[in-house]
């Protein structure tokens, strides 16, 4: 199998990459694919692995993407941390919250907001419904009240996402790889986070 999105396959607790676009872009550039996300995690889960973290650092994309992505990591049997290392905007906020323990660094943010596309009221209802319900899963939300969160384009902080229950902790900036419990993992890890911090910089700058 090659890994694409997979850091360290062959850890205990590996680590997944979410850092990109959500599905495939207006220009054609591919992201996160969802079928590409699922044969990874079907591969980890064949290898023996039963834990592993999703380190987010992402604008979002497309909802058709993120609900394939979440319906992997729900039906895969593995015990998933997400951790929100910068954003967890749109698309990439419903990936967030299908971590069974759900981590939001305190300087990261994450945006819900309604479907922005083309089709009936009656398409996009039945597609923010989804929306509203990958999200408010595990809060203290009902549906309905998360459906009020994204009409208003709410930007959460880790302050806001702790109180409504959005994620179950707020990590430690001095130690953001106390989820992993390999050497292998660490050193991946540090390598990677100098890869996202730039990448912080120029996603602000499109927006």
């Amino acid at each position: 199998m090659k890994y694409e999105y997979v850091q360290n396959p062959t850890a205990k607790r590996p680590i997944i990459l979410v850092d990109k676009y959500i599905g495939t872009d207006r220009k054609g550039d591919a992201g996160i694919e969802e079928s590409q996300f699922t044969r990874e995690v079907l591969s980890l889960k064949n290898s023996g692995v039963t834990e592993a973290e999703v380190w987010i650092n992402s604008k979002g994309g497309l909802w058709s993407a993120s609900v394939g992505i979440v319906s992997a990591m729900n039906n895969s049997g593995i015990n998933f941390t997400t951790i929100n290392m910068g954003f967890a905007d749109s698309a990439a906020g419903h990936i967030f919250q299908a971590g069974k323990k759900r981590v939001w660094m305190p300087y990261s943010l994450g945006l819900i907001h309604e479907i922005q596309g083309f089709g009936s009221e009656s398409v996009l209802d039945a597609m923010n419904t989804s929306v509203a319900v990958m999200l408010c899963s595990k809060t203290n939300k009902t549906a309905e009240e998360v459906r009020g969160l994204m009409r208003d384009n709410t930007m959460m902080d880790a302050d806001m996402a702790k109180k409504y229950g959005f994620c179950d902790e707020v990590g430690e900036c001095d130690d953001i790889l106390k989820f992993t419990n390999s050497s292998e993992a660490f050193d991946e890890g540090q390598t990677q986070i100098k890869k996202l911090l730039p990448q912080n910089k120029s996603m602000e700058a499109l927006n």
